[in-house]
């Protein structure tokens, strides 16, 4: 029983934890199939799923990661407000009020400036969710050797891309270009 190129190549295509699970199982599967695009298919989406679902590690309970996402969904909402805020004063002064969108950007911001406590939509609630973040980055971290390993190859990449000024300034305008052009094109659809 040996396994071929193809399987190999098919296997790699989930993530590690997936394979310490299931390797062995997939693979004699692959070897009673035969090849096909609709199996292609489904092992592309299966594997799009296995990197998309997140897998308990045995250091750490199921309810302990629920926790952890409702922390930081709780930190982007907690947020949130105060970005809303920011993005609608920066809109309203890129034209005249009277035109889409700084009208509407002027009523969002008219709206929160109206509000008893703007304080803590814009200082309060961004410092708990800066703390919620960090906790759960921090627990997440600390728990979780793979993603630690994601994290340092992330830094490498990084740090190789910043040694490349030309790749950054070439990436920065590519961006940049596309928010001013998006700008642009809602600013003459809303007129």
């Amino acid at each position: 029983m040996s396994i071929t190129m193809r399987d190999r190549l098919l296997v790699r295509l989930y993530p590690q934890r997936w394979r310490r699970r299931y390797e062995a199982e997939f693979t004699a599967l692959l070897e009673e199939e035969r090849a096909s695009v609709s199996l292609l298919l489904d092992i592309v989406s299966g594997a799009v799923t296995a990197h998309l679902t997140s897998y308990p590690t045995a250091e750490e309970p199921p309810v302990t990661r629920r926790i952890q996402t409702v922390a930081a969904v709780a930190a982007a909402l907690l947020v949130l407000p105060a970005l809303v805020f920011l993005m609608s004063a920066a809109v309203r002064q890129l034209q005249p009020v009277q035109y889409e969108p700084a009208r509407t950007a002027d009523a969002i911001f008219g709206w929160f400036t109206g509000l008893h406590d703007e304080g803590a939509i814009l200082w309060a609630g961004p410092a708990l969710a800066l703390a919620l973040g960090l906790v759960v980055l921090w627990r997440r971290l600390t728990s979780d050797t793979e993603l630690r390993g994601d994290v340092v190859v992330l830094g490498a990449v990084l740090v190789r891309l910043i040694r490349r000024p030309v790749l950054v300034a070439g990436a920065f305008s590519v961006l940049a270009s596309l928010v001013v052009l998006t700008f642009y094109v809602v600013h003459a659809i809303a007129g």
